[in-house]
């Protein structure tokens, strides 16, 4: 399997926490798709905005079965990051690709206020 990286944007200072979600949610889409989908290549996808940092990871592999979030931990694992972030994750998949987005405004993103005296 070949993997592509593109990072567009420049990357803006984000809190620890959800510099460790979006990696968890990568891996854990590269690992699915590693493991389950059959994939030639997989391509990833980050995205820098004034409005939001976005992470895509998609496959060109055979797709998710429909029950697909009851089985295994892992789009249940991505979830929870995401929110625990205030982020939204997406999936799509059709017979021929699956694609994973996860979402974070640039409010949600920002590191905290920091108190001057």
């Amino acid at each position: 399997m070949t993997t592509e990286l593109e990072i567009e944007g420049d990357e803006p200072p984000l809190p620890v926490n959800v510099r460790t979600r979006l990696f968890s949610i990568g891996h854990n889409a590269l690992a699915n798709a590693l493991r389950h989908s059959s994939a030639d290549k997989v391509k990833v996808r980050l995205q820098f905005s004034d409005d939001a940092v976005r992470l895509t990871v998609n496959d060109d592999g055979v797709g998710l079965p429909e029950d697909y979030e009851s089985r295994g931990q892992g789009f249940n694992n991505m979830r929870r990051d995401a929110e625990l972030i205030g982020g939204n994750l997406q999936v799509e998949s059709t017979d021929h690709d699956t694609t994973v987005t996860c979402t974070v405004t640039a409010e949600a993103a920002s590191p905290p206020a920091t108190l001057h005296d």
